[in-house]
């Protein structure tokens, strides 16, 4: 598996453990799509939407590792390691103020399309990936967060309606 277009998978995933890395990978390139556009939005209903969504997007994250951790020896081994030795415990949680760079409507416009187009290929990817996932837990726990992209799809849908001064069909509302 290799990274070598910007955010797209190449390869084949042949084990559990890098299948939950890569819908971890998934999930960190979405955490770092919201911050983005919440960064350049002054929209207050938006960034409502925005940042349930972001905190849904860090569950997921959080919830796949957990599983990682759980089906990989070394990920545990070294996850508890780095708790007894890491001086990251010294930091403090940084206070980041988005919305300090605002850019035009339009550019929202595209970065909201843009998140539903990342939602939908997180569903495409994660429906495949239910299907090859051994264990219950993992699968309850894909299950939910296929879910949630779905509801991910429908919120940025409904703001994209009201912010697109353009129709989009029979979804547009009069």
């Amino acid at each position: 598996m290799s990274y070598t277009t910007i955010r797209q998978p190449e390869g084949m995933v042949y084990s559990y453990d890098n299948l939950l890395r890569q819908a971890m990978i998934a999930e960190l390139v979405a955490i770092n799509d919201y911050s983005d556009i919440l960064a350049y939005s002054d929209i207050k209903g938006l960034n409502n939407i925005l940042e349930h969504i972001l905190e849904e997007e860090k569950e997921h994250y959080g919830k796949l590792l957990n599983l990682l951790r759980k089906v990989d020896e070394e990920q545990y081994y070294m996850y508890r390691r780095v708790l007894n030795e890491n001086e990251s415990k010294y930091l403090e949680p940084l206070r980041i103020d988005y919305g300090m760079e605002k850019k035009d409507r339009r550019f929202i416009l595209d970065k909201l399309r843009e998140e539903i187009k990342g939602e939908l290929e997180a569903i495409v990817l994660y429906e495949d990936q239910l299907r090859k996932i051994p264990d219950p837990e993992g699968r309850t726990i894909m299950y939910e967060i296929i879910m949630d992209e779905k509801e991910h799809v429908e919120e940025l849908t409904q703001a994209l309606l009201k912010l697109d001064k353009h129709k989009y069909g029979p979804i547009s509302r009069c």
